[in-house]
């Protein structure tokens, strides 16, 4: 009678070397390999003490590039990505649960990796154990949540950012100056507010275009981004009206110095530049005291008033 399966060896199984046209082969068996051969999604027979790979369904080839006799050459360490610590943690939960789900890199047969979604369960056939292992490689899946992830992200940057200088808008400088505010008050640290409107913008609109008076706003944020403290929190409220927050300490102290070194820094910039404009602010600044009671919009509305004090003074 002619055996269902040639192999080297006794304790060998493969599902793909099975001969459904011998004699005596029973129906399980056949149906067994016509599921294993057919399914969409790789299968490998595998022998859980020694990473041996006893067999690989046509998918498994697909997916990794490679022949049934190569992945059994390779074995699982010349499938794994051995970069991936997880195979080390997996084949450890396997071991001492008697299966694993979850997902860890391979290695295809041209030396590339992918995230596989895999699935691993241990079982006997009289004194021998073996496993068999299911995976899918979920590269185009991962890829996809991370477009999504970096869309999102991006969406969320454009809801907090103005278009023309890339500062925080009103909506991201409120955001920021409550969290802030939120801070200031747990450390009993001061908070600063400083507003500031830009000098002779609807003069040069009127006269110079809006492109010039776009330049002139982006002159603006240029000097403050350059000027001030990465921590400082910078936004274009909207129109020619930008906002600062100052936290810490020396907050009041630091809005002080500050507006020193913009007013000095917005005259030498638009005089490095050649601009057909003057650069210039009229500031408000509001404090909060540490320990005070204090808001956000309270500081605001104090900075605005300030500022709208100063231009008046200015002007008469």
């Amino acid at each position: 009678m002619r055996p269902y399966v040639t192999s080297n060896s006794a304790n060998d199984v493969s599902l793909s070397d099975v001969d459904v046209r011998a004699p005596g082969v029973p129906y399980e068996l056949a149906v067994g390999r016509a599921v294993f051969l057919c399914a969409m999604d790789p299968i490998m027979l595998t022998r859980p003490d020694t990473g041996a790979i006893l067999d690989a369904n046509p998918a498994a080839g697909r997916v990794l590039g490679l022949s049934v006799d190569e992945i059994r050459a390779r074995g699982r360490e010349g499938l794994r990505d051995e970069s991936d610590e997880g195979w080390l943690d997996g084949l450890r939960q396997r071991h001492e649960t008697g299966s694993f789900v979850g997902e860890l890199r391979m290695r295809r047969g041209d030396g590339s990796t992918f995230p596989a979604a895999m699935s691993s369960a241990v079982f006997e056939v009289g004194d021998q154990t073996y496993a068999v292992l299911t995976f899918r490689d979920v590269s185009e899946q991962r890829a996809m949540e991370q477009k999504m992830h970096d869309t999102l992200e991006e969406l969320s940057r454009l809801a907090t950012a103005d278009p023309l200088t890339g500062l925080l808008n009103r909506r991201g400088f409120m955001t920021l100056g409550r969290a802030l505010e939120e801070d200031a008050h747990r450390q009993e640290l001061p908070l600063t507010v400083v507003t500031a409107d830009v000098d002779g913008l609807k003069k040069v609109n009127d006269e110079q275009g809006h492109a010039v008076g776009d330049d002139m706003l982006c002159d603006v944020a240029h000097v403050l981004s350059t000027t001030l403290r990465s921590a400082d929190v910078i936004a274009r409220l909207g129109g020619d009206e930008f906002g600062l927050i100052l936290s810490g300490a020396k907050a009041a102290g630091d809005a002080a110095v500050a507006i020193e070194r913009i007013d000095r820094d917005l005259a030498e910039h638009a005089r490095a530049r050649n601009r057909p404009y003057e650069l210039s602010i009229s500031v408000g600044v509001a404090s909060g005291a540490a320990g005070a009671a204090f808001s956000l919009h309270s500081l605001l509305r104090a900075a605005d008033e300030a500022m709208y004090r100063e231009r008046r003074a200015r002007r008469s």
